[in-house]
C-alpha cells in the first residue's frame, strides 16, 4: 500500500506552485463539469429572452464588481504584514459597503421612474438584486484575495464548488416554483457570494490578535497610504471591466435579448473548456509573482513566458473543433433554436483563446505599472464596443455584430501582452 500511494503522489504536481494550480483547478473543473450537465436542462426549461435578461444583469455586476472594493483588494496579497493586510481588507470591505448603498438609491430612482434606460427596462424587477449582488459578491471577493495571501488554495477550490453546486442547484429549483428570471439571476448571486462564511473564519482566526488595536484613523491611513489602487488602478480596471460586459449592454439594447442570450451561453458555454485552467494558474501566479517582482524579475518573466506557451498550445484543439462543429453541436448539446448561439462561438473562439494564454496570468498592477493598465483598458474598451455600434450603424446582422467584437477583444489581448513585456523588462533594467 505505501508504494501505491507512493507511485499516485509521483504523479500528482511537485512544488507550492504546481500544488496550488492542482487544487484550484481541480475545483474550478468539477464546477464546470457540473455547469455543462446542468446547462442543457436550463436552456429547455427558460426562454431564451431570459438568458438576455440574464446577461444584461451580470454584465451590470461584473462592471461595479470590477471596482467594488476600488481595488484595495489587490493590495492585500502585497502587504508586507497580516496586521496590514487586515487593514487592507477592512478598508475594501467599507468600499464595498459604499458602492452598495449607491446600488440601491439608484434602484429606488429606477422604481420611482426617476432613472430611465431602454436596458434597465428591459431588466424590469430584476435591477432589485443588484445591489445585493454586490455586496455579497464584493465581500467574498475580498475573502478571497486574503485567502490568495495565506495561500489558502485548498480554501478556494472548496468554496469554488460550492458556488457551482449552488448555483446549478437555485436555477434548477426555480423552474420548479417558475420563478423564471429571477431565478435565473438568483443563482449567478448564489455562484458569486457562496463560501463567504468559509473563507470569512478563516481570515477572522488568522486575524484575531490583531482585531483589538485597530483603529478608524489606522484604516484611514491604509487607505491614504495605498491611493494609487483607486486613483490609477480602479479607473483602468472599470474600464477594462466594461471593455468586456459594456458590448453585451450594447447588444441586449441594440439587437435584442435574443441576441444577447445567445452570447451570453456562447460565451459562458465556450469558458468552460478553454478558461478553467487559465483562470486556476492565473490565481496562483498571483501569488508567486508579487514576490518575484520584488526579488527576482528574470524569473517572473520566464516563468509567464513558460505559461503563455503551454496555455496557447493546451487550447489550439479545443478551439479548432468548436470553430468546425460550433452551430452543429449547440443545436444538439442545448436544444432546438440555439445553433445561432453555435455561430457566435465560433467567432468568440479565437478571442477565448487569446485570452486563455495572454490575460489569465498578466497583471500589470504587480510590476508596478498602472498607469499601462489604465492606457490598455482604454483602448480595448474603444476596440471592444466600437465594434458592435460599427455593425449597429451599417445595419449589418447580430453575426457581423459579435464577430467585429471579437476581433477587437482579440487585438485587446495582443496589446496587453505587450505592455506586459515591456514592463518586465523596465523592471528587470531597475532592479540591483
Amino acid at each position: 500500500m505505501n508504494r501505491v500511494v507512493a507511485r499516485i503522489r509521483a504523479l500528482l504536481p511537485q512544488g507550492r506552485f504546481a500544488r496550488g494550480v492542482t487544487l484550484l483547478a481541480g475545483g474550478t473543473v468539477a464546477t464546470q463539469m457540473l455547469s455543462v450537465v446542468v446547462m442543457p436542462l436550463i436552456t429547455r426549461l427558460f426562454p431564451q429572452e431570459a438568458f438576455g435578461i440574464l446577461a444584461s444583469y451580470m454584465a451590470m455586476l461584473m462592471m461595479v464588481q470590477t471596482v467594488v472594493g476600488l481595488r484595495y483588494e489587490q493590495a492585500i496579497p502585497l502587504a508586507e504584514t497580516d496586521r496590514d493586510a487586515l487593514l487592507m481588507l477592512l478598508v475594501t470591505l467599507c468600499a464595498v459597503a459604499c458602492f452598495s448603498i449607491v446600488a440601491l438609491m439608484l434602484a429606488v430612482l429606477f422604481a420611482t421612474g426617476l432613472l430611465h434606460s431602454r436596458t434597465l427596462d428591459l431588466m424590469g424587477s430584476v435591477i432589485w438584486l443588484l445591489p445585493v449582488g454586490i455586496v455579497l459578491s464584493g465581500i467574498y471577493q475580498s475573502l478571497r484575495y486574503w485567502a490568495i495571501r495565506d495561500r489558502a488554495y485548498r480554501d478556494i477550490a472548496a468554496t469554488t464548488m460550492t458556488q457551482g453546486v449552488g448555483r446549478s442547484l437555485t436555477q434548477l429549483g426555480s423552474s420548479v416554483i417558475h420563478a423564471g428570471t429571477i431565478g435565473l439571476v438568483f443563482g449567478e448571486i448564489v455562484g458569486q457570494s457562496a463560501g463567504i462564511a468559509k473563507l470569512g473564519r478563516s481570515a477572522v482566526r488568522k486575524t484575531k490578535e490583531y482585531w483589538a488595536g485597530i483603529t478608524r484613523a489606522q484604516i484611514g491611513d491604509a487607505a491614504r497610504r495605498n491611493a494609487s489602487f483607486p486613483l490609477l488602478l480602479a479607473p483602468g480596471a472599470f474600464i477594462n471591466g466594461a471593455g468586456i460586459q459594456l458590448p453585451t449592454l450594447l447588444i441586449a439594447t441594440l439587437f435584442g435579448a435574443k441576441v444577447a442570450g445567445f452570447y451570453y451561453v456562447s460565451q459562458r458555454l465556450l469558458g468552460l473548456p478553454i478558461q478553467f485552467i487559465g483562470v486556476a494558474i492565473g490565481q496562483v501566479f498571483m501569488g508567486e509573482a508579487a514576490v518575484l517582482a520584488r526579488t527576482d524579475p528574470k524569473k517572473l518573466e520566464r516563468l509567464s513566458n513558460t505559461l503563455t506557451r503551454k496555455l496557447l498550445l493546451a487550447g489550439i484543439l479545443p478551439t479548432a473543433a468548436l470553430i468546425l462543429v460550433g452551430p452543429w453541436a449547440m443545436e444538439r448539446f442545448l436544444g432546438h433554436g440555439w445553433a445561432e448561439s453555435g455561430v457566435y462561438l465560433q467567432w468568440l473562439s479565437i478571442n477565448f483563446l487569446l485570452k486563455l494564454g495572454l490575460d489569465g496570468q498578466i497583471n500589470l498592477s504587480m510590476v508596478e505599472r498602472n498607469d499601462y493598465a489604465l492606457i490598455w483598458a482604454i483602448i480595448r474598451l474603444v476596440l471592444a464596443c466600437g465594434g458592435v455600434l460599427a455593425a449597429y450603424w451599417l445595419k449589418l446582422s447580430p453575426t457581423w455584430a459579435i464577430a467585429m467584437l471579437s476581433i477587437g477583444l482579440s487585438l485587446g489581448y495582443l496589446l496587453k501582452f505587450w505592455f506586459w513585456q515591456r514592463a518586465l523588462h523596465q523592471l528587470q533594467r531597475a532592479f540591483p
